[in-house]
């Protein structure tokens, strides 16, 4: 799905992507520290047989895309609308059941919680970054001027 590409991408703009499918199909979020939580239980248990770790909890990408958005203060971007694709389902909610039961598992970070914590951390990524690069560019000029760089 486009979004999950997009919000997984290493560069994850602080904007929301271009377009989003015109039919408005599901979209899952999941928090990764829940899924780590649901494979080490999984890994430490006697189970064998498939168990799905997913999230319930089903967001249309429209209704995530304004959550970014909101969530993502100062963003200007807008939202657009495309042609959906011929294998992407409309509708998603995976059944943890087995999950519940064996593992005693389930998420426990909710959505709002979870990307609001990614959000803060590439802000502090994306300054921390500018600072280096001002910091590099800065004793570039020194250089320049004559001035002696680092210690």
């Amino acid at each position: 799905m486009r979004v999950m590409r997009w919000v997984s991408s290493p560069s994850f703009p602080p904007f929301l992507p271009p377009s989003l499918p015109s039919f408005l199909p599901s979209f899952l979020p999941q928090y990764v520290e829940d899924l780590v939580t649901g494979l080490i239980k999984l890994m430490n248990s006697d189970y064998g047989l498939p168990c799905n770790l997913g999230n319930p909890e089903e967001y249309t990408v429209k209704a995530f895309a304004l959550l970014v958005k909101e969530l993502v203060t100062g963003s200007r971007s807008s939202i657009s609308y495309m042609p959906a694709t011929k294998d992407d389902p409309a509708k998603r909610k995976p059944d943890i059941t087995v999950a519940r039961e064996v593992l005693d598992w389930q998420p426990r970070v909710p959505v709002r919680e979870g990307l609001s914590k990614t959000v803060a951390y590439f802000r502090a990524e994306l300054e921390e970054t500018v600072m280096r690069r001002a910091g590099r560019e800065g004793g570039r000029e020194r250089e320049r001027e004559g001035g002696r760089v680092g210690p």
